[in-house]
């Protein structure tokens, strides 16, 4: 009963919790681009957003 989306809200939670802005930026129900975020700020310890910028 609702384990799946629990575990998918929860990353978009960290997320927002993490960084806002990359959070704003996508749907909280683009899972892969929450877990590719998430994944990234593991590694590296950089803000998606910081990335962001790089990228502009």
């Amino acid at each position: 009963s609702g384990l799946a989306t629990d575990g998918v809200g929860s990353g978009y939670e960290h997320l927002k919790e993490i960084d806002p802005i990359a959070a704003q930026r996508i749907h909280p129900n683009n899972h892969r681009k929450i877990k590719r975020y998430l994944e990234l700020y593991a590694t590296t310890g950089a803000l998606p957003s910081d990335l962001f910028q790089g990228e502009a």
